[in-house]
């Protein structure tokens, strides 16, 4: 399959149009470089390069507080969507959606979602969630059966769930279950209306970000992919606000995108390198403002995560996974 950029129909006409349909900063010039480097990396995990696909996507990452957030978002999500569709082959019409991510990834690139006192959950790490979901949809349709594959309208959905999943975040632990998940989703409606995206679409968008609620979504989410029975306080909360409604045979492809847009939201913290959860813990403290430390993350990964990942290709990581937390109890223990 060619991904050269030559035969990308995001090319730099497309981009010119792009700058001047909207109302957006011009276009940074280091994102052609930017854009390479992501070809790059989908390149490594349609070979299956695990190891090279984490050491050159961290070196990404290191970088990219000077970098990446200096890029409209809207420039990355368009560009993700479009890989996507060249290695699936398919041009799915997903306007609706690209219409609403590009007003909403407009104001994310004004600042107007940033939270001062959210020092992990920044645009930094709205832009983090976008990118790993991309990869982790590009390692699932290098690796699993074709009648499992994603098209490009699951990808597009699950882009536009992972740029708005914590479009309401605070920094701060909400005190009611799903409250952040419901006000994001409230901010990003309009959106979605004024642009005529489908009813059933926005139901799956709203279901997505349910589902990354880490007391109740994410174990009824576990528990529905594993058919394991969830606990009655969990049925009772999902029932509460709806997420139930995942469990149903029409949304079969939403439990799947679920479950990479869980993964997708904790990964640069869980599969990539013991310096990476470092990183973002020491963010994480500074915005909660408590000292969490080894045992706390410890903790995380035990209890929400049961030491594993939600998807099939997640648990392609779960050997990083596994080595971190071996360094964390190091830690504890030195």
């Amino acid at each position: 399959m060619c991904l050269c950029w030559s035969c990308s129909r995001f090319n730099d006409k497309k981009l010119t149009r792009m700058a001047h349909s909207l109302p957006t900063t011009d276009i940074p010039p280091d994102f052609k470089q930017i854009r390479d480097r992501i070809k790059n990396l989908q390149q490594h995990l349609v070979n299956q390069e695990l190891s090279l696909f984490r050491l050159n996507y961290e070196e990404l990452l290191q970088s990219s507080s000077q970098t990446v957030t200096s890029v409209p978002f809207y420039l990355y999500y368009d560009v993700l969507c479009t890989l996507f569709e060249e290695q699936t082959r398919q041009r799915i019409d997903t306007s609706a959606l690209h219409q609403a991510s590009n007003q909403i990834a407009s104001l994310l690139s004004e600042g107007t979602y940033h939270h001062r006192a959210a020092r992990y959950h920044s645009p930094q790490h709205f832009l983090e969630v976008l990118l790993n979901s991309f990869f982790l949809a590009t390692l699932h349709n290098a690796t699993q059966p074709e009648e499992q594959h994603l098209t490009a309208t699951d990808a597009a959905l699950l882009f536009f769930a992972a740029l708005i999943h914590d479009l309401d975040h605070t920094g701060q632990t909400p005190e009611v279950a799903f409250h952040h998940e419901e006000a994001s989703f409230k901010a990003a409606h309009p959106f979605l209306k004024r642009t005529n995206v489908s009813s059933y679409q926005q139901e799956q968008i709203h279901l997505l970000l349910l589902a990354t609620e880490v007391s109740y979504g994410l174990p009824y989410i576990r528990a529905l992919t594993t058919d394991k029975n969830p606990e009655t306080k969990t049925v009772e909360m999902v029932s509460s606000v709806g997420l139930n409604k995942i469990a149903a045979p029409e949304h079969r492809q939403t439990r799947l995108l679920a479950t990479l847009l869980l993964d997708a939201d904790v990964f640069c913290s869980t599969g990539i390198s013991y310096a990476m959860t470092k990183l973002k813990s020491s963010l994480l403290e500074k915005e909660i403002g408590i000292k969490q430390g080894a045992a706390q993350y410890l903790s995380f990964v035990d209890l929400i995560l049961n030491k594993t990942f939600s998807s099939a290709v997640g648990q392609e990581f779960a050997p990083v996974l596994i080595e971190i937390c071996r360094r964390h109890q190091t830690e504890i223990t030195a």
